[in-house]
């Protein structure tokens, strides 16, 4: 966790003993702002700098979508490393997205050891190839359930025929997955 503190030392979230969600945003923004500064000067910069002055998602946006995609696989390849050397070689796979669960999805990816980027513009499209057991809250059961009783295989078909959930399960679980497919 210290290590991931060092690419956001202000928004880390420990969700368990083996999984983390950071903002690489401001670390981004050095990234590519200052190509010379090391690591450690980064990191440095962003503890000095407090709360980051700047909204990271405006910056990024100005940017070309390769070369933030190329920024992105190299940082978190980075910090994959810096958790490896400072656990005495633990490997750590990554997920990176727009919303915590896109990049807990992305991080099943390419496991073990490895990192999957969804980019921005993809995630609609990333979301409706998934098989419906990829989405958080979709058990072996009600996998099977969407599988045999409605046809649903993946999160375009949940989609499609979210109006028939209503039908197969209590009011509250049908308003979650409702809601999750969103």
């Amino acid at each position: 966790m210290d290590v991931i503190r060092e690419y956001d030392p202000h928004n880390t979230k420990s969700y368990s003993l083996d999984e983390a969600y950071l903002d690489i945003g401001p670390y981004l923004v050095l990234f590519i702002r200052h190509k010379t500064y090391t690591h450690e000067q980064i990191r440095d910069a962003l503890h000095l700098e407090g709360n980051f002055d700047e909204d990271p998602l405006r910056f990024l946006e100005t940017q070309s979508s390769s070369a933030c995609l190329a920024a992105v696989d190299q940082v978190v390849f980075r910090l994959r490393q810096h958790v490896q050397k400072a656990t005495g070689g633990l490997s750590c796979s990554a997920g990176v997205g727009r919303t915590h669960t896109i990049a807990k999805i992305a991080s099943d990816k390419n496991k073990p050891n490895g990192q999957f980027v969804v980019d921005p513009a993809s995630t609609l499209d990333f979301v409706r190839s998934l098989p419906v057991r990829k989405i958080p809250g979709i058990g072996r059961v009600t996998e099977k359930l969407l599988q045999q009783v409605c046809n649903i295989q993946t999160g375009h078909d949940l989609y499609e025929k979210r109006g028939m959930l209503r039908f197969l399960f209590q009011p509250s679980t049908a308003e979650l997955d409702r809601k999750s497919t969103r």
